[in-house]
């Protein structure tokens, strides 16, 4: 063969120890999409003694029984072997007693029993010799080459070509990002890991990857196809293990170019470059040398996407041994996933023009193909593995003359996809390593030297579970002389490292085996006396490992049975069968049995009690903690508590009531939430009154100023009713900074019948978060006279819960006519208590370092950065000390516009706030002999959700007055001004009479419990005024701006934005200007409806996945999208171990749903990620922002439902449909029936 440009190119790229030649009949060298590099090793070979041929069972059909036998067979006869030398290997949720029992057959076969098998999964055993396994010359057990993954090497996911990229002689990785379109590098540390990609941006989806060098400056260069772009792209390297940024973008490669090799096809000693397109054409690409290439020649050998055929791979090689690059192509036919295709061989004429294609049968769909010489004549050959559902490998033996042999088809697995070629254990044979993305595993099948293979060694968890493995690649990646493998998926990518073992892995074989239930409880057991027939004592539950589990319950004769005739049980209810009296007998024996859907069963003897009198209601579920995070919304306490009630059927005149019992503060609120009036959903309306389902059952007060909340019930009240209520009960704090001590709720519920409820109880948790400062200048002008201005002289800066700034910044900007003369400064007020001071760059409060300046001058911002001496006081007083000046004898008068902001040090940071400062060079006018108070931060908007808790409105707004010390006579008035419905509600927030807080006590308002005015008005329209005495200041004034709240009395209000306006006059004649802010109202949220999933639908066993429901809608009436919301479909009846639930895969066109690994798209965009579906477990996908109802709908009719056994049982399934939006509704509940036959 005319090889010398290959062994130039080798020499440069791979002939470092850490490497392995490549096989002179394989060309292509280095490792690309889909497949990877022929290698081979010849440094390691097995050492003598026995070996293990197999472990296996016989028949290897699933494991269906709790127990199974593995035949164990080694090379001779041989001694030592015991239950130690085996390790139970199991997936899923098979679990097993550890136990397995040796038997000897015969000198060289053992038996290997294992018992006590039950879930779903699958199960092998594996041999782990401790050295005790001799043959009859003493010998122990022979090595061979095993993998494991190597910590800390996980890279990506794509295809991989592995080469020396910086020239250290350390093996590197460039990756194809696919639509991510990029191609990543990541440099090898030489022991299996590498350093951090860099990615490189290429055209769209760049689906493979190789490395040559194309432009023969002796450094690696990149090429990559970009099928969506229909180019490949060329990244120049510099040996530094870096490339050229600028991509050499080469159209007219072909429609759809998805797979490449490299070599020198028509012998001008340059490379050339070989695509196989999705169309099914082939396109050669002439190399000038320099990394530039010729117009395509397309080879149209198949016309692909539903016509006749389609590439899959392709590889360039000496076929006939004329010296000439022969081309060789996997070809997947477009018919069906389940139809013959071929290998395509087009020999070449070493002027890059290849012949006429001949194709050889090789098996359903071939995918990776390869070349090298399988069978020692030194003559090329190729195999290739297949798709669809053989999941085998076909071998076509060379002749030598560019022609081949008829394929031989062996077994390779249960979903193979990407085969690479190399000799893994150092026999001089090689073998072939095949990816099966079914189990996440990599299967070595060892070369006999032949053409045949021995059956494969699977090495598992290789990657995540939820990842699919899709592609190898081979190469000594740590330097040790063996060949190691990279393992890509859809999720991250691993390194397998070899290693000389005595271990051998036996088959897994699949298991479907059910757990028998291993416990009963009774949620209640006792029953009161003089009840009548068929009174509920309690309902029965039971513990089973199997998931999704049905179950029947029996009474059963026994021990313990005494007590049987007296009851019946109906579903899992216990009911009574007689009247009891418990003066004749109080107590009573039942045996009861329950049984799983496979017919296994456990039993339990329970004592039942008669008791005299009322027996009280059962709370549960209401206990542990929650976590509340401060000034967040309403949380549920226990959204999933139950009440529970044996002989009431209704709570009239009982109640619901819950106290913090511990750590309870004044601004703590329990209160319900509003669901709204649909089926089993709570409202509260007209103030107090509570309703479900519509229909009023209770009256509601307390909840605030450390009062229980007590709901109490009419008749209209069940337990159902009880339930849904405490499972709506919120808490809250209302405090700008509340306290962190855990509460504790306390829960109890009274039945109207003299039964009370155990008290229950939970532990709130609040967690502090940090609360961004606030700025304000308090003044939006400010006046420059030729002498330095004080810019903000009553400015303010808050922080509720920082209590110093350390590393905090306070920054001061002039923006709008800013000039290189201006002078923004810190005035040095000296260093006496409470004066801002300046020394140096250090500034002062009190004489003591609060913070070093930067800037202010040439048109460069003033910074001050705070320590840990600061606070929020200091920084205001520094605030209320920067001045304006300008150095020029003549400053252009522009107003300049002056911005700051402030930031807190713990990650807070204020909103910028800005102001004018204008020139007058001349005294500044005389003010008026009153200055209005002054409104600000009073601004922007807030959202009210229906339901909720009264909203404040404002909590950081600023009320000053430069001249008012007291705003006797005068008022606030707070109105709303646009879309003001009847039954909003302006109210004050009662806080409570400590300083600094408001109270409201009748029509009284209080600061610090003290009376500083009156209020009147708030509802039916009418604004809400409150009139101020002499205690009232600009400090009340504010506290109490801060203080007002929204909320509408309706369960359903207008939408239309609300506009609040606050007006304030000081007494003396001032009026502040008129400050508006915007209350939205959400509208009360619907729940997503199915409709439509009924009836049944039949399932024809090995006719592949039915669609369950082609017809199905999906509606939802106010959520926009189903952020987070998700969509579960599971089986609920006679569900079997191999039934599976999935999403078929139409495509990416519009309103088509499509699956990619574990992401779900519609109409080309990702909307979702899938799981489950599979043993048992139902099927979820989760929305994200993308998914509409839309969408939902388009995917709930692509559900399928299949058995991967030919003969499953025929027992009909329920199939079950629930819908959540993300949003806090949850759909009915849909079903269907899947018949079977």
């Amino acid at each position: 063969m005319r090889n010398d440009w290959l062994s130039q190119i080798w020499a440069r790229c791979i002939s470092v120890r850490s490497f392995r030649r490549v096989r002179r009949s394989q060309p292509r060298f280095l490792g690309g999409a889909w497949r990877v590099d022929v290698l081979e090793s010849r440094t390691l070979l097995s050492g003598a003694g026995p070996a293990v041929i197999s472990i296996e069972r016989s028949p290897p059909d699933a494991i269906t029984m709790n127990s199974t036998k593995f035949t164990v067979t080694f090379s001779e006869n041989v001694t030592g072997v015991d239950s130690s030398d085996f390790a139970i290997v199991k997936t899923g949720t098979v679990v097993n007693d550890q136990k397995v029992k040796i038997t000897q057959v015969s000198g060289a076969v053992y038996t290997a029993s294992v018992t006590g098998i039950y879930g779903a999964g699958t199960l092998g055993i594996n041999l782990v010799d401790d050295g005790s396994i001799r043959d009859s010359a003493n010998l122990p057990l022979a090595t061979h080459v095993s993998f494991s993954p190597k910590t800390g090497s996980v890279i990506v996911s794509a295809p991989t070509a592995v080469a020396d990229f910086n020239e250290d002689g350390k093996p590197d990785l460039a990756v194809a990002g696919g639509n991510a379109s990029t191609v990543g590098v990541y440099l090898g540390h030489g022991d299996g890991t590498f350093k951090a990609g860099t990615a490189y941006p290429v055209a769209h989806q760049a689906t493979d990857v190789i490395a040559a060098d194309l432009n023969e400056d002796g450094h690696l260069d990149l090429v990559a196809t970009c099928l969506g772009s229909n180019v490949i792209c060329v990244l120049l390297g510099r040996g530094d293990g870096t490339f050229n940024s600028s991509v050499r973008v080469i159209a007219g490669s072909g429609t759809g170019p998805e797979s490449l090799a490299a070599g020198d096809v028509d012998n001008d000693g340059h490379l050339d470059i070989v695509t196989s397109n999705v169309t099914g054409s082939v396109s050669v690409l002439i190399g000038n040398g320099n990394g530039t290439f010729e117009t395509a020649q397309v080879y149209n050998v198949g016309s692909g996407k539903n016509n006749t055929s389609q590439t899959q791979f392709i590889t360039l090689a000496d076929l006939n041994g004329d010296g000439n690059l022969d081309l060789a192509r996997s070809i997947m036919t477009d018919v069906g996933f389940n139809y013959p295709g071929a290998i395509g061989v087009l020999l070449g004429n070493g002027t890059g023009v290849f012949q006429q294609q001949t194709n050889y049968t090789a098996g359903y769909n071939p995918h990776s193909l390869q070349v090298a010489d399988l069978n020692g004549d030194h003559v090329p050959d190729l195999v290739a593995t297949n798709g669809g559902d053989t999941d085998n490998y076909s071998v076509l033996l060379g002749t030598g003359a560019g022609t081949f042999q008829p394929a031989q088809v062996f077994a390779a697995g249960t979903d193979v996809s990407a085969l690479a070629v190399a000799d893994v254990d150092g026999d001089g044979i090689p073998d072939l390593a095949v990816v099966d993305p079914a189990i996440n595993a990599v299967g070595v099948f060892r070369g006999n030297g032949d053409g045949t293979f021995q059956p494969q060694h699977y090495y598992y968890s290789v990657l995540a579970t939820s990842s699919f493995t899709s592609f190898v690649s081979t190469a000594d990646l740590n330097g040790d002389g063996r060949i190691d493998l990279v393992v890509s998926s859809n999720g991250p990518s691993s390194v397998l490292l070899s290693h000389l073992v005595t271990d051998f892995n036996g088959t897994m074989y699949s298991v479907d085996v059910d757990f028998p239930p291993t416990d009963i409880a009774l949620d209640h057991a006792t029953v009161g006396e003089n009840k009548p027939l068929g009174t509920l004592v309690g309902a029965f539950s039971a513990t089973d490992k199997d998931p999704n589990e049905t179950f029947t319950y029996s009474l059963v004769s026994g021990s313990g049975s005494t007590g049987n005739a007296s009851f019946s049980i109906s579903g899992n209810q216990l009911l009574t069968a007689q009247v009891f009296d418990a003066s004749v007998q109080n107590s009573y024996s039942i045996r009861v049995r329950v049984t799983d859907s496979r017919g296994l069963s456990y039993e339990k003897v329970f004592a039942i009690g008669v008791t005299v009198g009322n027996q009280p209601p059962v709370i549960g579920g209401f206990s542990g903690t929650i976590d509340y995070p401060e000034h967040s919304i309403p949380i549920l306490i226990a959204s999933d508590a139950t009440v529970k009630d044996y002989d009431s059927s209704d709570f009239d005149t009982g109640s619901l009531t819950l106290t913090i019992t511990q750590n309870v503060q004044s601004y703590d609120y329990l209160s319900i939430r509003s669901q709204g009036n649909g089926p089993g959903q709570i409202a509260v309306a007209n103030g107090n009154k509570v309703y479900y389902g519509g229909i009023f059952f209770g009256t509601s007060t307390g909840g605030t100023n450390k009062v229980g909340l007590t709901i109490t019930f009419n008749a209209n009240a069940t337990p159902t009713a009880a339930q849904a209520l405490l499972r709506t009960i919120t808490f809250e704090s209302l405090s700008p900074t509340p306290s962190t001590l855990p509460r504790t709720v306390r829960a109890i519920v009274r039945d109207g019948d003299g039964g009370t409820s155990a008290s229950v109880y939970k532990t709130i948790n609040v967690i502090v978060t940090n609360n961004n400062p606030g700025l304000g200048f308090q003044t939006t002008n400010a006046t420059y006279t030729g002498v330095p201005v004080v810019i903000s002289p009553q400015g303010e800066i808050l922080d509720q819960d920082s209590p110093n700034f350390d590393g905090g910044v306070l920054t001061l900007n002039l923006t709008t006519n800013a000039q290189g003369s201006d002078v923004l400064a810190v005035r040095n007020q000296g260093t006496g208590p409470g004066q801002v001071g300046v020394s140096g760059v250090n500034v002062t409060y009190g004489g003591i370092v609060v913070g070093t300046f930067t800037g202010g001058t040439n048109k460069v911002g003033l910074k001050i950065t705070f320590n840990a001496n600061s606070s929020p006081v200091i920084a205001r007083e520094v605030l209320r000390n920067i001045t304006f000046s300008n150095s020029s004898a003549t400053p252009p008068t522009a107003r300049r516009t002056l911005v700051g902001k402030i930031t807190d040090g713990d990650g807070g940071t204020s909103v910028s706030q800005s102001m004018t400062v204008t020139f007058q060079l001349v005294m500044a006018a005389t003010l008026a002999s009153n200055q209005s108070p002054v409104i600000s931060q009073f601004a922007g908007s807030i959202n009210y959700a229906p339901g909720e808790s009264p909203v404040l409105i404002d909590y950081d707004a600023i009320v000053t007055d430069a001249d008012s010390s007291t705003l006797n006579g005068g008022a606030m008035t707070i109105s709303l001004t646009a879309n003001g419905q009847g039954s909003d509600v302006l109210a004050i927030r009662n806080q409570g009479r400590l300083a600094g807080k408001i109270g409201v006590s009748g029509s009284s308002v209080l600061y610090g419990g003290v009376a500083i005015g009156t209020l009147t008005g708030g509802t039916n329209k009418v604004g809400l005024k409150i009139t101020f005495n002499a205690d009232s200041t600009p400090e009340a004034a504010q506290a109490l701006l801060r203080n007002i709240t929204f909320v509408s009395t309706l369960a359903a209000p207008s939408t239309a934005p609300r506009t609040v306006r606050v007006i304030l006059t000081d007494g003396s004649g001032g009026t502040s200007a008129a400050m508006t802010k915007t209350i939205t109202v959400a509208s009360a949220h619907a729940s997503p409806v199915i409709a439509g999933f009924d009836g049944s639908v039949n399932y024809t066993p090995g006719a592949g996945a039915t669609i369950i429901d082609s017809d199905v809608t999906v509606t939802d009436q106010d959520s926009p999208n189903l952020n987070q919301g998700q969509l579960t479909v599971s089986l609920r009846n006679n569900i079997q171990g191999t039934d599976i639930l999935s999403v078929r895969n139409i495509g990416t066109g519009a309103g088509q749903i499509g699956v990619s690994g574990s992401n779900v798209t519609y109409g080309g965009v990702i909307i979702g990620t899938l799981a489950g579906g599979a043993k048992k477990v139902p099927m979820t996908v989760i929305f994200n922002a993308n998914a509409a109802a839309a969408a939902a709908q388009a995917l709930l009719r692509a559900v399928t439902f299949q058995s991967t056994l030919s003969n499953p049982v025929t027992l009909t399934r329920t199939v079950r449909v629930i819908l959540t939006d993300g949003h806090g509704g949850t759909s009915n509940e849909a079903l269907k029936s899947i018949t079977i036959g």
